[in-house]
């Protein structure tokens, strides 16, 4: 678990001190956000059981002390506090154990990815559809869990923000977005595999992710650089080239904003077992995550849903101070338990 002063059976709501949600000094919003999630996931599971689903649960699920901790864990992250990129060497050297598999073959056109996921919804999970029943984009990207404060949270975090999806495929995130009183600046799907759009679908630009010319095909529509770049269930996972999955991450180098996210789930690369080629792309993703955090500031977090681990990397425009040694070795911890 992540910290040992408390007994398995006495995780509750009761036996915990509200100041371990207290948001450390220099403790970014997307560190806070993971690390919160993780203790009451804790608390959740104590009162549910161990094998308790935790990515289906509903607003109405909650205990009114537990919808009233979520609601202090919204007020936490919206406070003002710098990030820091000290934990960004113990987090690499975590990646090559918590990078997984994707085994779905080549797909190479509109309707093979149609056998996909391929309108997962920003907030809402969907339990007839396959892996969508589990997974959206808010708890899979951002926070577990779907609440009323959770969704004003989201308002803060994504009014006015330039929004690029990468291999959206059939997305309508802006409707839905919209529906609830989210308004971002623009949501571009960058997809070179989506045909006969519905007409309330995301805007697309049919153009590969992992291509080196998508900086300059998104200046010409006038989009230099954007504070959000969600990939969510697409790359790197269905990357075949090796050399590609580097040239993703030139691209969200070259994109992201000073002050912007780059959120990354699950992190899988394509293929199965431990043939040299699976090898090779998932020390390419390792290379990748290490070069772009040497080319700027960045700030790297991990974070694990719905079963497996996504990163957030923030491009930030100045070096902080680091964590103390509590605070890492909770860090610690918290990863080496849960993998």
């Amino acid at each position: 678990m992540l910290f040992s002063e408390f007994e398995q059976n006495e995780l509750d709501i009761s036996s915990f001190s509200l100041e371990l949600f207290t948001r450390f000094n220099n403790e970014s919003q997307a560190a806070y956000l993971s690390r919160s999630v993780e203790l009451l996931c804790d608390i959740l599971h104590t009162r549910l059981g161990l094998l308790a689903d935790l990515n289906r649960l509903k607003e109405e699920d909650f205990t009114v002390d537990e919808i009233a901790l979520i609601d202090e864990i919204v007020l936490q992250a919206q406070m003002q506090c710098d990030s820091s990129n000290a934990n960004n060497e113990l987090n690499l050297s975590l990646l090559s154990d918590l990078i997984a598999y994707h085994d779905r073959g080549e797909l190479g056109s509109s309707m093979d990815f149609d056998t996909t996921q391929r309108s997962r919804m920003f907030f809402d999970i969907q339990y007839a559809k396959a892996s969508a029943k589990r997974e959206s984009y808010w708890n899979t990207l951002f926070f577990l869990f779907n609440t009323s404060s959770t969704r004003r949270l989201a308002k803060t975090m994504l009014d006015g923000k330039k929004i690029l999806l990468f291999g959206g495929g059939r997305s309508k995130l802006n409707v839905e977005l919209n529906n609830h009183n989210i308004n971002p600046d623009f949501l571009l799907n960058v997809d070179p595999f989506v045909d006969n759009l519905e007409i309330d679908s995301d805007e697309v630009v049919s153009f590969s992710a992992a291509d080196s010319k998508l900086p300059s095909v998104l200046n010409q529509k006038s989009v230099n650089q954007v504070d959000e770049i969600w990939a969510e269930f697409s790359v790197p996972a269905y990357l075949h080239e090796t050399n590609k999955i580097k040239i993703l991450f030139e691209n969200i180098h070259a994109l992201l904003a000073v002050g912007g996210n780059a959120r990354i789930w699950p992190l899988k690369v394509s293929g199965v077992g431990e043939s040299s080629i699976c090898r090779a792309r998932k020390q390419m993703l390792i290379e990748s995550v290490r070069w772009i955090c040497s080319q700027a500031n960045y700030e790297l977090n991990l974070f694990k849903s719905a079963g497996s681990w996504g990163m957030v990397l923030t491009k930030l425009d100045k070096f902080n101070v680091s964590f103390t040694s509590k605070e890492v070795s909770l860090k610690v911890k918290n990863i080496s338990t849960s993998n």
